[in-house]
């Protein structure tokens, strides 16, 4: 199973002018995985789209929400809070953070 996610998700090999839609791609396929309830795709997937843009506010509420699903409390608080940090105005990252307060 994970190295059907790894392949799914997989960065390896995507030249550099690549990444930018290679980044949408991994943030559609998490977004895709997330709605139908596979966290660990979802996990994986926005974690290599950080790799490639470590400020991605939308891979960080991703990987934030899958990791809230997967009962991962504690790690899911982390990319809530950098995402907050990158996008102070935008209220989907404060909503869990005060929520869990």
């Amino acid at each position: 199973l994970l190295l059907s996610l790894a392949l799914t998700c997989s960065s390896l090999g995507v030249p550099m002018e690549e990444t930018a839609t290679k980044k949408s791609s991994l943030i559609r396929t998490a977004m895709e995985a997330l709605s139908k309830g596979n966290y660990a795709e979802a996990i994986l997937c926005s974690k290599h789209a950080l790799k490639q843009d470590r400020r991605s506010y939308d891979a960080l509420i991703i990987l934030g929400k899958a990791l809230f699903f997967s009962k991962q409390l504690d790690q899911a608080e982390i990319p809530y809070k950098r995402a907050a940090e990158l996008n102070p105005d935008d209220v989907r990252a404060w909503r869990v953070i005060k929520k869990k307060k």
